[in-house]
C-alpha cells in the first residue's frame, strides 16, 4: 500500500527560532509577523492551533497565533488553559 505523500509545512522548513524567539517575554513585532506570515500558507494551521490549545498555555507562535491571541480564543471557546507554559527559562507557573 502506498503511503500518502507528506505535505511540507513551513515550520518544518524554517528555523524554529522564528516561532519561539522570546526575550524576557517580549518577541519582536518583526519576528511575530514573520512567523504568522509563514503560518498563513500552512495547510494545517487549524490543526496546529487546536493542538496548542490542547497543550495549554504554551509559548510561541502556534496556528498563526501568539500566546495572548490563543488565550482569547480559548476563552471564547470555553477552554480553560493550563497555568503552565514554556518560556526561554524552562517551565514556569504563571
Amino acid at each position: 500500500m502506498k503511503q500518502p505523500k507528506a505535505v511540507p509545512v513551513p515550520c518544518q522548513e524554517t528555523d524554529p527560532e522564528i516561532f519561539f524567539t522570546d526575550v524576557n517575554g517580549l518577541s519582536s513585532i518583526y519576528t511575530i509577523n514573520t512567523a504568522k506570515s509563514l503560518c498563513q500558507s500552512c495547510p494545517i494551521t487549524q490543526q496546529c492551533l487546536d493542538l496548542a490549545l490542547s497543550f495549554g498555555d504554551v509559548w510561541g507562535i502556534w496556528g498563526g497565533k501568539t500566546r495572548l491571541e490563543r488565550r482569547k480564543i480559548a476563552k471564547q471557546r470555553g477552554i480553560t488553559l493550563s497555568k503552565y507554559y514554556a518560556n526561554n527559562k524552562g517551565i514556569n507557573n504563571e
